[in-house]
């Protein structure tokens, strides 16, 4: 595994467990691309760290599906979206698909910030925003009278 500083300060947070560095590769000789995955409350957290001449773009991603009650049109689904991205700045949720009940959704953050520079109090906060997301989103879908199965 290459050592990352991101990587340290990951695994210095109460709570992030298995923690695998998924695949690294150059791109062009001057872009390096890290990707990593973790759990924190007992989520898989998808990340990447992308290091170019210029600046380092980190990225973490949290994918979701949920199944509706009842099948909702896209146009919908997507003015939730489009609502909920309004009220939460730190963060950033987009559709992947919709198919029949299910909605596929990402919940995402990125910040730039070089590598040697992060430390486990500027990743706290992203992770502890991110992680209750994924229920937020449901309690959000609820006002506008879009309602999620419990199985």
């Amino acid at each position: 595994m290459t050592e990352r500083t991101i990587y340290r300060a990951l695994t210095d947070i109460e709570g992030v467990n298995e923690f695998e560095e998924r695949n690294s590769y150059e791109q062009d000789g001057e872009i390096y691309h890290q990707n990593f995955t973790f759990k924190f409350s007992s989520m898989r957290f998808m990340g990447t760290q992308i290091s170019s001449p210029l600046f380092t773009l980190n990225k973490f991603n949290l994918p979701f599906r949920y199944t509706l009650k009842k099948a909702t049109t896209r146009a919908a689904i997507l003015d939730a979206i489009n609502d909920y991205n309004t009220s939460r700045p730190i963060m950033k949720l987009t559709l992947l698909a919709i198919k029949g009940k299910n909605v596929e959704v990402l919940f995402s953050s990125d910040f730039i910030c070089e590598d040697s520079q992060i430390k486990s109090a500027l990743l706290i906060p992203v992770v502890n925003i991110m992680a209750p997301s994924p229920s937020d989103f449901i309690d959000f879908l609820n006002e506008k009278k879009i309602t999620i199965s419990d199985k």
